[in-house]
């Protein structure tokens, strides 16, 4: 464009008589050009932003979908770093669960391990590498929907990597005092993607 600045129009009615229509038409064009750099100058419909997604674990616990009363039960869920994740970033693995037995709001005794390891690594390699054994006990008041989070740095993953996920309750510790199963209504991971291509 001959001109992407705003330029106030010229005082047409003295400055020039008769307003020539290419004239208007080109001051017109400069302005809204003008306008639509500033406008478009931050927009994501522009640059295309990273996104937020979401990816399900696929796991199972010995009992199906619940964590039992008074025993200890290991969930194991897993996944492939997914292909459209951005390197470097982090992570967070979630588990969503709730209790309807207990009233009021309990405690419930879980311990997380977290794996990585790339395919051609010896799975024992990866074993409990980001984490092992960590205390992520967790208040579970009654009908109420509450989970685990747990977070993977970036620098900890590549993007070949296989990731597990144990979270175990250990429902027979004296500090657990939910009288009853809890019953496990999810499991993903959320990491940020690249923007659609």
């Amino acid at each position: 464009m001959p001109n992407d600045i705003w330029t106030t129009p010229a005082d047409w009615a003295v400055n020039e008589k008769p307003v020539s229509s290419t004239k208007l038409n080109q001051q017109l064009r400069d302005n809204m050009y003008a306008l639509w750099l500033a406008a478009t100058a931050g927009s994501s419909a522009i640059t295309p932003a990273n996104r937020t997604l979401y990816a399900s674990l696929s796991g199972l616990t010995a009992t199906a979908d619940l964590f039992p009363d008074a025993a200890t039960n290991t969930y194991r869920g897993g996944l492939r770093v997914p292909t459209d994740w951005v390197s470097g970033t982090d992570i967070i693995l979630r588990m969503y669960f709730v209790q309807i037995a207990t009233a009021g709001s309990p405690t419930g005794v879980f311990r997380s391990w977290i794996s990585a390891w790339a395919n051609a690594e010896n799975v024992s390699a990866g074993i409990d590498n980001i984490e092992s054994n960590v205390n992520v006990n967790t208040i579970c008041t009654q009908y109420i929907m509450t989970g685990i989070a747990r977070t993977i740095t970036g620098a900890s993953i590549q993007a070949t990597d296989n990731i597990q996920w144990a979270i175990q309750r250990q429902g027979a510790d004296a500090a657990d005092t939910v009288n009853a199963a809890i019953l496990i209504r999810g499991a993903w991971a959320e990491y940020t993607a690249r923007p659609n291509p």
